[in-house]
C-alpha cells in the first residue's frame, strides 16, 4: 500500500511536454529619434497573442481518438525517515518511459491501449546501500483494456503475462477504461488569473478514481487549481492537493504543492509537477517530489 500511495500522490493522475514555453516580455516600440516624444502612435497596440479574454479563458474538450500517440516520461523520488531510526533514511527514485497508442474507444474513455515501456528503473536505497527493485514490464509492450473494474492485459503478441506484469500494469495503467478526470475539470469551466477554483466531492472523485486512489486507500480528499500565465501555446496553473491515507498502517497525510501545464488549443494536459512533506505513517516524515510529462 506504500508503493500505491506514492504512485497515487505523482498525478500520473490524468491524460507532458511538448512544449514548455513561456510567456515573452512584450514591450512597446523604441522611439523614433526623429519624432517628437510627444507624438502619438500611428496605430493602436496590438493585443498580444497570449492574452487571457477578459471573461476567463476557455478549453475545448477533446476526445481521445484511435491511432493516438503520447509518450509519457516520469521520474518520482520519495525519501523518509522513521522516528524510531533516525539514522536509516529510506529512498526511493523510480524513472520511467512509456510509448503509448490508442487502440479502441468509447466517447471520452480510452478502452484499449498499446503500451511499451522504452525505459524503466526503480531504485531503493536504505542507510546508504542501494538496490534494484524488480521492474518487470521493463522493455515490454503489452496491450491493455479493462473486464468490468480490473484491468486485463497480454503481451503485444497475445501471449499471457505474469501476475507481476500484471500488478505493474495495473498500477500504471490505471486509467484505461475510466475518464480522464483532470481534462474534464480543466475542459468544465472558464479560467480567470488568479482565481483559486477548489474541486468539488464530485471533481475529487473522478480525479481519484483515475489516479486509483480507492476511497480505503489514498483518495484525493481535497484539490485546487488557479491559472497562473498563459502564452499562445501553453497554459501554467497552480496546483494544490492533499491527499489522505486510510489503510491498516495507519492514517497518514500528503499535502503536495506543484504546477500542471495545459495544451492551450486542445486543453490536453501536458505536466504535471507535485511536490510535498510526507507526515504521519506510525511516525515516519519526508518528501516526495515527482513529474509526469506527455507528449503528443
Amino acid at each position: 500500500m506504500k508503493q500505491r500511495w506514492f504512485l497515487v500522490a505523482c498525478l500520473a493522475v490524468t491524460a507532458c511536454g511538448k512544449s514548455d514555453a513561456t510567456s515573452k516580455d512584450r514591450g512597446a516600440p523604441a522611439s523614433t529619434p526623429s519624432a517628437p516624444a510627444s507624438t502619438p502612435s500611428a496605430q493602436p497596440p496590438r493585443a498580444a497573442a497570449d492574452a487571457i479574454p477578459a471573461d476567463g479563458l476557455a478549453f475545448p474538450r477533446v476526445p481521445p481518438r484511435v491511432g493516438d500517440k503520447v509518450v509519457v516520461t516520469s521520474s518520482r523520488s520519495r525519501s523518509t525517515t522513521v522516528a524510531a531510526r533516525p539514522g536509516e533514511a529510506v529512498t526511493a527514485i523510480e524513472a520511467r518511459a512509456e510509448d503509448t497508442e490508442v487502440m479502441a474507444v468509447d466517447g471520452d474513455l480510452v478502452t484499449k491501449l498499446k503500451v511499451a515501456y522504452r525505459t524503466f528503473s526503480s531504485v531503493e536505497t536504505t542507510g546508504g546501500v542501494a538496490r534494484d527493485l524488480p521492474t518487470p514490464t521493463a522493455g515490454q509492450t503489452y496491450v491493455v483494456w479493462r473486464e468490468g473494474d480490473a484491468l486485463a492485459a497480454t503481451r503485444a503478441d497475445g501471449a499471457a503475462v505474469s501476475p507481476d506484469e500484471l500488478a505493474t500494469l495495473r498500477k500504471h495503467q490505471v486509467r484505461v477504461g475510466r475518464p480522464d478526470g483532470l481534462q474534464e475539470i480543466v475542459a468544465a469551466r472558464r479560467w480567470k488569473v488568479g482565481e483559486q477554483v477548489a474541486m468539488t466531492p464530485a471533481e475529487l472523485a473522478r480525479v481519484s478514481a483515475a489516479l486509483g486512489g480507492a476511497p480505503d486507500g489514498a483518495p484525493i480528499v481535497a484539490m485546487g487549481l488557479a491559472l497562473q500565465s498563459a502564452d499562445a501555446k501553453v497554459v501554467v496553473f497552480a496546483l494544490t492537493m492533499t491527499i489522505e491515507r486510510r489503510d491498516a498502517a495507519g492514517p497518514g497525510t500528503q499535502a503536495l504543492t506543484g504546477v500542471a501545464k495545459v495544451e492551450r488549443g486542445a486543453g490536453r494536459v501536458l505536466e504535471v509537477k507535485l511536490g510535498g512533506p510526507i507526515a504521519g505513517d506510525a511516525g515516519t516524515s519526508g518528501t516526495m517530489d515527482a513529474i509526469t510529462k506527455y507528449t503528443y
